[in-house]
């Protein structure tokens, strides 16, 4: 069993709206709060993500499966900075709370 949540904002910290998630061959757009999920049985061990948006460097990260929220910072285009990511391993109760992005 696998779980992916998070949140795409800005360095501002407004979420970002309709940003593209990509996860093991689905993508998916994030919704007006910025917040995007994946879960499900997957027959592998790992899995790359990456998130993009117009205007914004894109982030991109391999990880092991597990149940993870994540909060990505996506840096405007001009930014001699990366995006990044904050990950946290969640528990089984607590990935069920956060499959509707909780915050």
């Amino acid at each position: 069993m696998n779980h992916v949540s998070g949140l795409v904002r800005s360095t501002s910290g407004a979420p970002i709206e309709a940003a593209d998630v990509l996860f093991y061959g689905v993508t998916r757009k994030t919704d007006a709060n910025g917040c995007f999920h994946f879960g499900g049985v997957l027959a592998a061990s790992g899995f790359q993500i990456e998130v993009r948006k117009a205007g914004f460097k894109p982030y991109s990260e391999a990880r092991n499966f597990n149940l993870y929220d994540l909060e990505v910072v996506l840096e405007t285009s001009d930014s001699p900075v990366r995006s990044r990511a904050t990950w946290r391993v969640l528990g089984r109760e607590e990935a069920k709370e956060f499959a509707g992005c909780k915050r």
